[in-house]
Order: C-alpha cells, then structure tokens, then sequence
C-alpha cells in the first residue's frame, strides 16, 4: 500500500486516553484494527522515556480523508493514549472514537 499524503501538513487533535484495555497485546490491537481496513505503519520506542511504544497506523475513508493513528502505551499500565492527524478536525473526531471503541470491545 502507497500512502500518498504529507504529514507536515496535519493537523494534530487532542488525545483520548484509554484505560482498562481488554488487552495491551500489540499483534492482538494490530489484528482488531486491520479487521477495520486500518493498516499498521510502524511500532518504535519512544527515546528517552522507558517502557513507553508508539505504534502508528493509517486510515482512509470513502472519499478520501487520510489518518495518521498514534497509540501510546506505557509498560506496567493498562493505558492508551489515542491521537488522530487529519486534515479535517470534525472527521479526525470521529475517526478517534471509533479507534477507542475498536480498542475497547471484547473480542
């Protein structure tokens, strides 16, 4: 998959902090998201803050918008930081929630 947009020019939204996952098992969230057609991008630590991985993933919709998904996650919690880049702020919302509730069912 060719990702054909530049990050520079994203807006970045607040975040939504999740707690209580059913899981913090990374390949178990890359699997529920890609059920989603949400394609994992890359899983990296985070310098100078141990414990802590970002894992990024992408998204498009129907007509177009593209989503840059961050994850945050800190070892020895059950917490996840989500925060959305968009062009469109009303959409990014949407697409923010909807990652939550993906993160947040139990199956």
């Amino acid at each position: 998959m060719e990702f054909n947009f530049v990050l520079v020019s994203y807006l970045f939204f607040p975040r939504v902090v999740l707690v209580d996952l059913p899981t913090l098992d990374l390949s178990v969230i890359q699997s529920k998201l890609a059920a989603r057609h949400i394609t994992f991008v890359v899983n990296r630590d985070l310098p100078g803050q141990d414990g802590q991985k970002a894992v990024y993933y992408f998204a498009r919709t129907l007509n177009d918008v593209n989503f840059l998904i961050e994850l945050k996650f800190k070892a020895g919690m059950n917490v996840c930081k989500v925060s959305v880049r968009s062009s469109s702020k009303a959409v990014a919302e949407y697409c923010k929630l909807s990652v939550a509730k993906i993160l947040l069912a139990h199956q």
